[in-house]
Formats: C-alpha cells, sequence, structure tokens
C-alpha cells in the first residue's frame, strides 16, 4: 500500500493512482492504495480513506487506471481507440466496500479528440463518462437528468453536462437499483446509447477506463477481489 499523496503503482496493463484531487487545503486526511495479482493469476487492489467530515465537495478518487489517462502514458496497447473501431468492451469486477460518509463507487472514462491524449484539458478531452455502480450519503450526479434507459439488462438514470471540469461534456449513469458489487459491464453498449442520442459520434477515441471511489467525506476500504479489462 502506498499513501503519499498522488502516488502510483503499476502492476501488467493497470495503474493505481492514490489520487487526491479536490483535496485543497485539508489538512488531517489520509488515503492509501496498493495492487497485487490473485490466486487465479487476475489483478486485485485496495484502498483505504479517512476524510473526517470534510465538507460537500468531491475530496478525491482513489483509482485503477486501464488505457491512457489524458496527461500521462499508457498502460496497454490495446487504448486509446477509435470508439468506432471497437466492437466489444468487456469489464469483469468483483467489488467489497465499506464506508462511512458520502461518496460513491464509479467507473470513470475519458473520451479524446486525439490517440495520444498527452495533456490534460480541452482539447483534447471531449467527454467525461461516469458509471455509477452504487452511491451513499446522499451524493448526486452533476448534469442535469435526462431519462432512465435500460442497458443490458439494468436501469440507468441519465444525467448530461456541457462545459464540464475545462470544457468537456460529462455523461453520468446511475444504476436505479444498486446490485451486488461483482458481474460484466460492456462498455460498449453506453457507448453506442451516447450515438444513438448524438452525445458523441464514434469519432472520439476511448482513452483510459478507470475504477474508484468518489471521496466526499468520511471513511472506508475498497478491495478489488478481481478486476479484468477487454477489448475487441
Amino acid at each position: 500500500m502506498k499513501c503519499d499523496d498522488q502516488a502510483g503503482a503499476v502492476n501488467g496493463v493497470y495503474r493505481a493512482e492514490n489520487n487526491t484531487w479536490g483535496k485543497g487545503t485539508i489538512s488531517g486526511w489520509s488515503q492509501c492504495i496498493g495492487l497485487g495479482i490473485g490466486p487465479d493469476g487476475t489483478l486485485v487492489g485496495r484502498w483505504t480513506w479517512d476524510w473526517l467530515n470534510s465538507g460537500t465537495n468531491v475530496k478525491a478518487y482513489p483509482e485503477i487506471i486501464f488505457g491512457q489517462k489524458p496527461g500521462s502514458s499508457t498502460t496497454s496497447p490495446d487504448l486509446p481507440k477509435k470508439i468506432n473501431s471497437v466492437s466489444e468492451l468487456m469489464i469483469t469486477y468483483d467489488i467489497t466496500s465499506t464506508h462511512t460518509g458520502s461518496g460513491n463507487i464509479a467507473f470513470d472514462i475519458w473520451l479524446t479528440n486525439t490517440q495520444n491524449p498527452a495533456k490534460w484539458g480541452v482539447p483534447p478531452i471531449t467527454h467525461e463518462i461516469m458509471i455509477w455502480l452504487d452511491r451513499y450519503g446522499g451524493l448526486q450526479p452533476g448534469g442535469n437528468w435526462v431519462e432512465t434507459v435500460e442497458i443490458d439488462g439494468t436501469d440507468y438514470s441519465v444525467y448530461e453536462g456541457e462545459n464540464w471540469g475545462d470544457g468537456w461534456r460529462y455523461i453520468a449513469f446511475v444504476r436505479k437499483a444498486f446490485q451486488p458489487m461483482a458481474g460484466t459491464l460492456n462498455l460498449r453498449s453506453f457507448l453506442s446509447y451516447m450515438q444513438t442520442k448524438s452525445f458523441a459520434t464514434g469519432d472520439e477515441y476511448i482513452a483510459s477506463i478507470e475504477i474508484g471511489n468518489e471521496v466526499v467525506s468520511g471513511s472506508g476500504e475498497t478491495i478489488l477481489n478481481k478486476y479484468a479489462v477487454s477489448i475487441r
């Protein structure tokens, strides 16, 4: 486990980042992250945090990264890749999490207008896509509610915001009924929905896929018992 601010760790095609992007001037917090390989040869990970009762804004996103998070180098030759060249993008996961306070467990996917997003901001970032697996303590997504949609048998509330962050489009898919934290997701299904709604053209590049907790307050621990990303 690494506990330094913004500390990183690499295991194969995955990188852990002890991301504390929203900490501001807060002191007295703690956060740690680590990676390993499970008995079956798949990735395992763990992160812990304690942000006390520290207001209502997101403080951190301890995360596991697959691909090229804008401004960083890629972890895998499979990403970045143009949306229209991807037929299937599967995530297999098994997550255990305990927590107090407020936050979520969510995927964060960055789309860019270039195959090499060597810098942060706009350009090259065009979209931030979040898929909320769980939320607690009253945390709400950004943007405006669009509709409820069924994707691969699961209902999601869809939220959309323009000029988000440094100017990109924000899309959040929030599960209507939170389910056990184990299963598979085909991210291509979410991207296809976005194309049908004209939220994306398909010419954008999928830069990175990330999983973590957006932490607003409180303490907790998340364990990735199993995690894998595959692309076709």
